[in-house]
């Protein structure tokens, strides 16, 4: 249903990430290494995949969610006070604000995550493992397919 309308060099999030490609950080690159115990490749791969979903984010009107990877990498790059909303402002436009899910809410969106995943590798190609989400907090510790977590769905 997707691959219909999007299209990878067509999608804007894809020529929006190829700017963003340029933009380097090597300080949250270093707190990436230290606070997730990340080897510098991993932590410049989870960098990109970061620039990758806010690519998404401010250039898609649906509502999207990262993996648990691409999330805490997020987070540390919020972090940055000054560098993230000037990154956000030369690159999206817009601040990419971060909402998070209500962890009491009796409502769960459990498409969310596999949306954006499917989106990503629709308009990038193959993408890196911190794309996946096993065991991510919107499958309560339960094993989920990288495609679907179904399984998931209707657990308290």
């Amino acid at each position: 249903m997707l691959q219909a309308c999007v299209r990878e060099s067509v999608h804007p999030a894809h020529a929006l990430f190829e700017r963003m490609r340029t933009y380097e950080h090597p300080v949250l690159l270093n707190k990436l290494q230290h606070e997730l115990n990340l080897s510098a490749e991993d932590a410049r791969t989870l960098f990109e995949d970061v620039k990758k979903f806010l690519a998404l984010s401010a250039s898609t009107p649906q509502g999207l969610a990262p993996t648990t990877a691409v999330d805490k990498g997020w987070h540390q790059f919020i972090l940055f006070t000054q560098a993230y909303p000037a990154f956000c402002k030369e690159y999206c436009g817009h601040m990419v604000h971060h909402v998070p899910e209500d962890p009491f809410s009796a409502v769960k969106d459990y498409e969310s995550v596999p949306r954006t995943r499917e989106l990503a590798e629709l308009i990038f190609g193959g993408l890196s493992s911190n794309w996946l989400d096993k065991q991510g907090p919107t499958c309560q510790g339960k094993d989920c397919s990288p495609n679907d977590c179904t399984s998931c769905k209707g657990a308290p």
